[in-house]
């Protein structure tokens, strides 16, 4: 299913009725990114057409069968609307998000301290095939490693990644579809493959109308913490033109 149509289905509560499709699955659940654009396309019928500015989301568990999806208004203002989403699958509440929609208000203060990291091209990339037994979702996306061969090893994740099918989908969906596409960034300190789940994702959007070139995202996920079984990570995406449009920070639990 493209992903146009799984945001449609879910807005209009189609997944009440017939279960979750299994090539967005990620493990036992729906793929993060998917569950969060989801959220987004049923709370942003509330949020009379403001911009995303921040969310947060808490994967309580797996997201499968068929879907129900709650929201209702938490606090509204003049500028700001925050907007509160729970998605419940076959095994109950599987998130809950708090969505903060606001306008741009007139500042004196504008700082920017997020260049983009030095990387190739996306086309200048070699595209590597996809591994066996990757998650379900990502043959929804293209990746390029743009990670330079000096830090391989360290838990720090550098990707050019894009959705293959971007037809319908509004730029703020197809960036939350795309931002939760890297794997855990902990996981390159083990020497073998060990099962990692996030546990919750809270993203601040730098831009009103996030777009990008060709489909293109530089994402970052880098490891700033990890012991007794979860790690803390900071995420962060570019667009093509080496804009920030966004950055957050992730907890995962990490197994084995």
């Amino acid at each position: 299913m493209m992903l146009a149509d799984l945001l449609e289905h879910g807005r209009m509560g189609s997944f009440r009725d017939q279960p979750l499709p299994d090539d967005w699955t990620q493990g036992r659940t729906t793929y993060g990114g998917a569950s969060a654009a989801m959220a987004w396309a049923v709370g942003a019928d509330l949020a009379q057409g403001l911009p995303l500015k921040s969310a947060q989301f808490a994967f309580t568990a797996p997201l499968a069968g068929k879907m129900d999806a709650q929201t209702r208004i938490l606090k509204q203002g003049r500028n700001a609307i925050f907007v509160g989403v729970e998605l419940t699958g076959e095994l109950g509440t599987a998130l809950i998000a708090s969505l903060l929609f606001a306008r741009a208000r007139p500042s004196n203060l504008a700082y920017n301290d997020m260049p983009a990291p030095a990387a190739m091209a996306p086309q200048e990339l070699d595209s590597r095939p996809r591994p066996t037994g990757a998650a379900a979702f990502t043959a929804h996306m293209d990746y390029r490693s743009a990670t330079p061969q000096k830090v391989k090893g360290m838990p720090d994740i550098l990707r050019w990644v894009r959705l293959r099918d971007r037809d319908g989908v509004p730029g703020i969906a197809e960036l939350l579809a795309v931002g939760d596409a890297l794997p855990p960034a902990g996981l390159a300190l083990l020497p073998e493959p060990r099962p990692a789940s996030s546990c919750n994702w809270t993203i601040n959007i730098l831009d009103d109308d996030p777009r990008t070139t060709d489909g293109w995202w530089l994402l970052q996920s880098a490891a700033r913490w990890i012991d007794a079984g979860f790690g803390s990570q900071v995420m962060t995406m570019w667009n093509r033109n080496g804009r920030a449009v966004a950055q957050g920070m992730q907890s995962v639990a990490i197994y084995g």
